[in-house]
């Protein structure tokens, strides 16, 4: 189950995204990704925002002052309030505007660009880190790649 929630000028959203069902590009890849890792009766938001919010996050958070494609917090992260711990994997942030261009640098749709940012988000929330060490990077790559295979 996931939310989507926008931190963004609608219009300037609309602008880059004419005529793109979220729900339905998220909830395709949302529920292969739950059937993909076992994932059951677990909430999180996803929220779409433009790059001047999200570099503020990135640089509240985690002194980084630059905007990303996505940032992620986990349930357990002290961000987040969550209702129900057991079940709230957390919040899942994605820059539209950075999405736009690295699709546009990696010669992909924005919707892939998309799942690829929420498979990489949700990957995350469950405790993978790509900035800890070589391996775990290529251990998140393959488990990445190999969810975007199937869907």
């Amino acid at each position: 189950m996931f939310q989507i929630f926008y931190q963004i000028n609608i219009d300037l959203l609309e602008d880059i995204l004419t005529g793109m069902n979220f729900e339905f590009l998220f909830y395709e890849s949302i529920h292969k990704i739950e059937n993909l890792l076992h994932i059951e009766k677990k909430y999180f938001s996803i929220i779409l925002t433009d790059d001047e919010f999200i570099r503020n996050m990135n640089d509240g958070y985690r002194n980084k002052d630059y905007a990303t494609d996505v940032i992620s917090f986990p349930a357990d992260d002290v961000h987040i309030e969550a209702v129900d711990n057991k079940n709230d994997l957390g919040e899942i942030y994605i820059s539209v505007e950075t999405a736009v261009r690295q699709a546009d640098n990696f010669a992909v749709s924005i919707e892939d660009e998309l799942k690829r940012l929420i498979v990489h988000g949700v990957l995350h929330l469950m405790g993978f880190d790509h900035e800890k060490s070589p391996d775990d990077e290529k251990i998140m790559t393959e488990i990445e790649s190999f969810i975007l295979s199937q869907i």
